[in-house]
């Protein structure tokens, strides 16, 4: 893991990193899985974010995380955590 951090943003109980490697980091609360990892765990040690690569730049609302990566056709949004109130731009709730 590289230690040089590009890019923070920080959320409602959780914050996220961009490390010029291009992997992005969260830690903080994760009940709602804001923080990516699959589960909604807490973690309070910055931890990678699986399957995110070629990251530019992250956001962090109150319960949902999102992350732009560079793909080989086009940057990508990534978004994961809460949808409640459709936070997450899928359609649904």
């Amino acid at each position: 893991m590289s230690d040089q951090v590009v890019s923070i943003a920080g959320g409602g109980a959780h914050s996220m990193a961009v490390t010029a490697a291009g992997e992005v980091l969260t830690w903080g609360q994760g009940q709602y899985g804001q923080l990516g990892t699959g589960r909604n765990d807490d973690r309070w040690v910055p931890g990678k974010v699986p399957s995110l690569e070629e990251a530019s730049q992250v956001f962090a609302g109150a319960r949902h995380s999102a992350a732009v990566c560079h793909r080989p056709f086009g940057d990508q949004l990534w978004v994961w955590g809460w949808n409640g109130f459709g936070e997450l731009g899928l359609g649904d709730e």
